[in-house]
């Protein structure tokens, strides 16, 4: 039971390494490079948004994991506006893609300046 703990928490902590690993594993499957990074990027993103509060609430103590759903359901609500706007037509499993796209872009920039912001927070505090 508790190889199954470590082995979640590793793959909740380190969503980079997984992005690398499955992106490696997609491609020696004969996956195009583009396919094989983008499917790895689609299941990453689940466990940036499980990362990304992980990190605030060991750093500050906060729960920010509803307002990063609400955050992100506005987003949607945004850009499916915008594209309507647009094009008038949406195709909607194309505009969900591009959503989750967008979502794993932010959410993988958040998870680096958490990280950087939490290694310096850690440092600071061990140094008083």
């Amino acid at each position: 039971m508790e190889w199954l703990k470590l082995v979640l928490a590793a793959i909740v902590i380190f969503p980079i390494a997984i992005l690398f690993a499955l992106f490696f594993i997609f491609s020696k499957l004969k996956m195009k490079k583009v396919y094989a990074f983008g499917f790895a990027a689609d299941l990453t993103t689940f466990l940036l948004f499980v990362s990304v509060p992980l990190i605030v609430k060991s750093i500050w103590g906060i729960n920010i994991f509803i307002w990063l759903i609400i955050a992100a359901i506005v987003l949607a609500m945004v850009y499916t506006y915008i594209e309507w706007r647009k094009s008038k037509e949406i195709y909607i499993p194309q505009v969900l893609k591009r959503i989750w796209r967008m979502y794993f872009i932010l959410l993988l920039g958040l998870y680096i300046v958490l990280l950087i912001v939490g290694m310096v927070v850690y440092i600071i505090r061990f140094m008083q």
